[in-house]
């Protein structure tokens, strides 16, 4: 692939159909642990991130990183903490990938980590990112736990989501890292950003113990429509002076 798009992948894929990856351990690498492009019928079990250093930054290091094209696979058993986000599914993500383009039917059950950036990543600028299940996160997290985004501020387009479902998450705020040198505005555990149109949303069996950041659980960002939201079976549990919110539309 082009020397353009190489920044340290330590392992990276494209249009590869049938694949499977299961039972390694990826320990410091440049920036993406794991990095896919046009990947469908697969399975990713079993992997673990030992992430001790960073080079040349704290950041930009995802853990299991899918761009566009990519559908239909499993991904299960994610463990371990990474200076960015452990799963990203980017449907649009500019020089980063080598394809922009739909992500569908794809399901992600079991991520344990503590002290991470975040958990799950999804991107869309317009390319549509679809029937996509994240289920079992277990984690405190400095960015947050899952996040709907679009991400790129100079694109007018609006990201396309559908039939997304965030099942039994186990999430709470951590402090960012003294060493992080990336400013951010605080996050809440689920955030949906800006300037996206999506059709099913379903939030269910979110159970937050927060003693760390007054955040609101789930942010819905101005200039967003979402046609159908459902939250249900969810709980917070504020373990701090200060008032908190569940929901901020």
């Amino acid at each position: 692939f082009s020397r353009e798009r190489r920044f340290g992948d330590t392992m990276y894929f494209e249009n590869v159909s049938n694949f499977i990856l299961r039972d390694v351990v990826f320990r410091n690498p440049v920036t993406y642990a794991f990095h896919a492009c046009k990947l469908s019928y697969f399975i990713i079990d079993g992997v673990e991130f030992d992430f001790t250093t960073w080079n040349p930054m704290q950041g930009n290091m995802d853990g299991v990183h899918l761009d566009g094209g990519s559908h239909h696979g499993k991904i299960t058993n994610l463990r371990g903490c990474c200076f960015d986000d452990l799963l990203a599914l980017n449907a649009n993500d500019g020089h980063c990938s080598a394809c922009e383009g739909e992500i569908s039917d794809i399901d992600a059950d079991g991520i344990y980590c503590e002290y991470c950036h975040s958990a799950v990543r999804l991107l869309s600028t317009g390319a549509p990112l679809k029937r996509v299940t994240v289920r079992n996160i277990h984690g405190n997290f400095y960015r947050y736990a899952v996040g709907l985004t679009h991400f790129f501020a100079d694109r007018n387009t609006r990201g396309k989501f559908d039939d997304i479902v965030i099942s039994d998450c186990f999430a709470a705020k951590a402090l960012k890292p003294k060493e992080y040198k990336w400013e951010m505005e605080p996050f809440p555990p689920i955030y949906v950003d800006r300037k996206l149109d999506i059709g099913n949303l379903l939030v269910e069996r979110l159970r937050r113990d927060e003693h760390t950041e007054a955040l609101p659980s789930i942010r819905v960002t101005e200039s967003t429509r979402i046609e159908n939201l459902t939250c249900r079976d969810c709980g917070t549990a504020n373990l701090m002076d200060e008032k908190m919110v569940f929901l901020q539309n």
